[in-house]
């Protein structure tokens, strides 16, 4: 028997909170001005402003994939079948290599 939409539990905020709040918070630590980072993933820094403010209502993967590029921090998203069907998202920084 399949499982129907009504079955998946309703977060209780939005899956991507702490990913922009990561991601927000990494590009604060390495100095980088919204107007920087805007030009880095070609759009507006208003549209990041929005997209940092939680105004974006639900952005794409590509979104943040471009946005964790950007600060050289590598996106990894796992998809683990739990028992209450959790998703988890993650973000880390990738070693740079002199």
């Amino acid at each position: 028997m399949a499982d129907s939409e009504d079955d998946w539990p309703e977060p209780a905020r939005p899956p991507h909170a702490e990913l922009r709040a990561y991601l927000t918070a990494a590009r604060k630590r390495l100095g980088i001005t919204q107007t920087e980072l805007a030009k880095r993933i070609s759009t507006t820094q208003s549209n990041v402003s929005d997209l940092e403010a939680g105004h974006v209502a639900d952005p794409g993967i590509g979104s943040f994939a471009r946005w964790a590029a950007a600060l050289d921090l590598d996106l990894t998203v796992e998809v683990v079948e739990r028992r209450r069907h959790t998703f988890v998202v993650t973000a880390r920084s990738i070693p740079l290599r002199l």
